[in-house]
């Protein structure tokens, strides 16, 4: 089963966008073998953005923002506002939630 707006989709994106403290995180970082300014949301935005509007999918799926202040992390910056004026601007419509359970 296919919702009906997804009928005549061919392609999707899914993006694991890495939140601010999990990029900060000495561990987490130690497992990309790089400084942490090379994970700094200033640079990898920028690269990810163009890596997903490159592919031109019809789904985008990103996992991993950090939200305005209703979001569960408010030690991070958020960036869906970013995110979603970005994409906008290229011509998707959409919207965040937070993960439950």
């Amino acid at each position: 089963w296919q919702p009906e707006c997804f009928a005549n989709s061919e392609t999707a994106v899914g993006v694991a966008v890495l939140d601010g403290d999990t990029a900060r995180d000495e561990s987490v970082r130690m497992k990309f073998r790089c400084s942490g300014h090379l994970l700094e949301w200033r640079r990898r935005w920028p690269m990810l953005r163009s890596m997903i509007l490159e592919h031109a999918p019809d789904i985008i799926g990103l996992q991993e923002v950090d939200l305005t202040p209703n979001g569960r992390n408010l030690s991070s910056a958020a960036h869906d506002e970013e995110i979603h004026r970005d994409l906008s601007e290229a011509g998707y419509e959409g919207g965040f939630t937070c993960k439950r359970g």
